[in-house]
């Protein structure tokens, strides 16, 4: 028995048949020519040199933007444009590069690719509608020149130990969100008995009407939160004292016990949290 041949598939017989071509798949791509091309390119993207000279354009980057001030010259704003359009173009050919490198399956499989692909998305937005704009639209436009300080955050990508230090900080939210509703619970109490005892208007020693006050829930909580923040407490306690004289002794032992317990203990938890889970991360590298 002759045995029969089966003739070879065509790239359209094999793209008929889901071929991965149309993903940027090269290791399911049919197409030899482009499985080859894409080979070179992953090679050129993961190399070092490439990752060290996407971060001095970001950096570049980063310096254009800090160039700009309230009433600059003509020739510097013409010159960021120019940088504007420069930087937009070249992170979109990276990012094209990427995709036709790693494939997109695997482009968009890391998150730190799919955040740099919504900042690319956003400066061609950006550069579109300041191209197209006849300067009927500046606000928007101003609004828009916002995004492209998202770039800066591109050096996520190209920074190993920065994604290390962001991937353990989300890690800890779990447990920074158990402490971060008791804190908001310890606020809600303090500033509930700040406005059961410190009811009135607060004149500081100058005789001036204070903002800082006990008069509302709202207020309380707004006050007490800077309290805690241990922005200037004691001048805060200072003018409650003043204010209601009878209560001296009681609003010392309030602003007291506020600092010890929520800035000096609960704060301070949250630190304690975080370096936990960094040394856990650490010990997981080593």
């Amino acid at each position: 028995m002759i045995e029969v041949k089966k003739p070879k598939k065509t790239c359209k017989q094999h793209f008929t048949e889901k071929c991965s071509c149309c993903l940027f798949d090269p290791s399911t791509c049919c197409c030899k020519c482009w499985y080859d091309t894409s080979a070179k390119v992953r090679t050129y993207v993961t190399s070092t040199k490439w990752t060290l000279f996407i971060v001095l354009l970001i950096l570049g980057n980063s310096v254009v933007l800090a160039t700009e001030h309230y009433e600059q010259p003509d020739w510097l704003t013409e010159t960021q444009n120019i940088a504007n359009i420069f930087f937009t173009v070249i992170f979109a050919c990276e990012m094209l590069l990427s995709m036709m490198g790693l494939g997109c399956k695997e482009y968009f499989s890391d998150g730190f690719n799919i955040f740099d692909f919504i900042i690319v998305m956003f400066s061609l937005f950006d550069l579109g509608v300041t191209l197209s704009s006849d300067g009927g639209s500046a606000g928007f436009i101003t609004v828009l020149r916002g995004f492209r300080l998202l770039r800066i955050f591109k050096l996520v990508k190209s920074w190993t130990t920065l994604q290390q230090l962001l991937k353990t900080i989300l890690n800890s939210m779990s447990s920074i969100s158990n402490l971060a509703v008791l804190s908001l619970l310890f606020l809600f109490v303090y500033s509930l008995i700040g406005k059961q005892f410190f009811y009135g208007e607060m004149v500081d020693l100058d005789g001036e009407v204070t903002r800082y006050h006990f008069n509302s829930t709202t207020d309380s909580m707004i006050t007490m939160f800077i309290v805690l923040s241990g922005e200037n407490w004691n001048y805060v306690m200072e003018t409650v004292v003043y204010a209601h004289p009878d209560k001296q002794y009681l609003a010392v032992v309030f602003f007291v016990t506020a600092i010890l317990i929520g800035n000096f203990m609960l704060l301070n938890l949250f630190l304690a949290i975080l370096l936990k889970f960094l040394a856990d991360a650490v010990d997981d590298v080593r």
